[in-house]
């Protein structure tokens, strides 16, 4: 069999890429042109390569894909970097099997030539390309990914019927509470919005010592996408104008990403968060034609979130991050947890479970 020409595109929106994603029913936000457009802008020092395999002059794979370069360490190359957006191969239903293969060889002689130290395929849950990845990754970590089907189109209440449907009786429980405290819901993408739920994202995320979003990630939202048709910034608040809860949904095709949630902690006892969700999704059917919501990815060891995910009626669609490592252009497990987030910001390298000084760590405890 031939083997497929790999060509290398842009984000201007008008090459082989676009056709490819617009073949693949699977694809997902994070394989759009806005979606890398939006990446570019958060990361303007990040080199952005979609891999597209052609069969005669017909697009038919492509793998998109963005590299950090250090310039001690070394590059990392992710597909797709920034809090595990998915990435991977897309196929048109055409695609031969040499295709997709002919698209991981190229990544990864890329890869090498490229001073590559490691690379990490975050899998596509609903993906459809059907060739493992070659060669075998060196390493694997696991993912849940959970979505809950969204009723037709209909009248408010019947949309809002069916969704109660499918929750599980501590979901309605607190959607009632949340919605019998009186919050008025509405969206408002408007900048002084945005800044709100900016500052609410930063105190609760150090409240529990988590990783927080910049002020760079939502000005890059209100840049790099539309008001209304790709995003809505959903906000509950007290009749006095207090924001109890606020949660920001981005929209692709007909699903809708649950983004970034927040929540006053004087509030979070009424549930305004679960009225504004459950409200969320009514808006989301009725003016955005979705059927599915995207909770996101969860860890294995993540029970609490998992749970209350589950309980709004998800699907489980397991995934992988497919991992590679390239001693011959140096040892990414040498470096330490910290050194790791300074010189690859909002990019994946390895687990931390592989780093020498974690294990360490681990065998002197």
């Amino acid at each position: 069999m031939v083997s497929p020409e790999i060509v290398v595109d842009d984000l201007s929106g008008d090459g082989p890429y676009a056709v490819v994603v617009e073949a693949d029913r699977g694809a997902l936000l994070y394989h759009s042109l806005k979606y890398g457009r939006f990446l570019k802008q958060l990361m303007p020092a990040a080199r952005c390569e979609y891999l597209v395999a052609l069969e005669g002059s017909r697009p038919v794979a492509a793998l998109p894909t963005f590299a950090l370069d250090h310039p001690v360490h070394g590059a990392v190359v992710n597909s797709l970097p920034f809090y595990g957006s998915h990435g991977g191969i897309l196929s048109s239903p055409e695609a031969s099997r040499e295709a997709l293969a002919g698209l991981y060889r190229a990544f990864h002689e890329r890869n090498r030539a490229g001073g590559a130290i490691a690379a990490t395929v975050v899998g596509n849950p609903l993906g459809s390309a059907s060739v493992p990845p070659e060669p075998a990754p060196d390493l694997t970590d696991r993912r849940i990914g959970q979505f809950s089907p969204l009723p037709p189109r209909g009248e408010p209440e019947e949309v809002a019927d069916r969704l109660f449907g499918q929750y599980h009786q501590k979901t309605r429980n607190m959607v009632r509470k949340g919605l019998k405290a009186g919050y008025v819901m509405r969206d408002d993408g408007s900048p002084a919005m945005f800044a709100a739920l900016a500052r609410m994202h930063e105190e609760g995320m150090r409240a529990i010592g988590g990783k927080f979003k910049g002020p760079g990630f939502f000005a890059a939202v209100q840049s790099a996408f539309d008001e209304g048709s790709d995003f809505r910034l959903f906000v509950a608040e007290t009749s006095a104008g207090a924001i109890a809860a606020m949660v920001l949904v981005l929209y692709y095709r007909n699903y809708a990403e649950y983004f970034v949630p927040v929540s006053d902690a004087d509030h979070r006892s009424n549930q305004p968060l679960s009225a504004l969700i459950h409200h969320a999704m009514v808006e989301s059917v009725i003016h955005n034609g979705s059927d599915c919501w995207n909770w996101g990815g969860t860890w294995l060891s993540q029970d609490g979130v998992y749970r209350f995910k589950s309980r709004w009626g998800t699907i489980d669609k397991e995934y992988e991050y497919h991992i590679w490592l390239y001693p011959e252009n140096g040892d990414v497990t040498r470096l330490t947890r910290r050194e790791l987030g300074a010189a690859y910001p909002d990019f994946f390298a390895v687990p931390y479970s592989a780093l020498a000084s974690e294990q360490m760590e681990a065998h002197d405890g």
